[in-house]
């Protein structure tokens, strides 16, 4: 039996005060931290997380069939980012899964052990087995379509170019600093989750490839994917781990 899958993403804004104790910056000097990160992209431990969102898809060897076991996008604006760290290490160790994500290994992976490791907390399964590419324990499908090619795609690139949906219409990541001004956390939750969405139904045509997934149990594993999404934007959790019993959406 296949490991459970969880896919996920991370939406981050900059940590200023991280940033400030780095560079020995009187706390509070936004001009100061501007002027040292200038133009770069910040290091892994300077993204302050501000939501998570994470599906988790099992397979039915006898069916041929992925099903969506939970879902949920958690934010700051109902936790910290210490209790969304928590929940979601916790989570992955708890599975333990293959984890997918798109540019997971050079980015989420990171910032999530980086933003752990500052809270003190424990995530063994993500030391120990999160950080090897191309293999049973994780699969970045940003990496896996470019290999060691230079032509990375981007997420929103590959749904269009492969005909699995989009992202969501007018977001990406550089908005997300405008909407935390704006306590809009519910809306960043959302964009997450409809990236987590995006990358799952990426993974099921991946599936479709490698042999696991037919085409007809791939377009009705696609159409799981957005019931589970509108149950989730509906119900809104507050957790990864569900405590109905079941499948949230069963294709089988």
């Amino acid at each position: 039996m296949p490991k459970p899958r969880i896919v996920f993403d991370i939406e981050t804004i900059l940590d200023e005060e991280a940033v400030a104790r780095a560079h020995k910056l009187p706390p509070g000097d936004q001009d100061a931290v501007r002027s040292i990160i200038g133009e770069d992209f910040p290091k892994a431990a300077f993204h302050r997380i501000v939501a998570i969102a994470a599906t988790a898809l099992v397979y039915d060897i006898h069916a041929g069939a992925w099903s969506v076991l939970e879902m949920a996008s958690l934010h700051v604006g109902d936790q910290t980012e210490k209790e969304l760290v928590s929940k979601f290490v916790a989570y992955v160790d708890c599975m333990p899964p293959t984890l997918v994500g798109y540019n997971s290994f050079a980015f989420d992976l990171p910032v999530v052990r980086a933003r752990a490791m500052l809270y003190r907390l424990k995530g063994a399964h993500l030391a120990h087995y999160g950080f090897r590419p191309f293999a049973e324990h994780h699969l970045d499908l940003c990496d896996a379509l470019a290999a060691r090619g230079r032509g990375r795609m981007t997420l929103d690139e590959a749904a269009q170019t492969f005909r699995i949906g989009s992202k969501t219409p007018g977001m990406d990541g550089s908005k997300v600093d405008e909407l935390v001004g704006q306590r809009e956390f519910e809306k960043i939750a959302d964009y997450c989750l409809d990236d987590v969405v995006v990358t799952a139904a990426l993974f099921l045509l991946h599936e479709t490839f490698s042999g696991r997934l037919n085409e007809e149990k791939l377009e009705r594993a696609l159409q799981g994917l957005a019931t589970a999404r509108d149950i989730t934007r509906r119900e809104r959790p507050s957790t990864f781990i569900h405590s109905r019993e079941g499948l949230l959406v069963d294709n089988s």
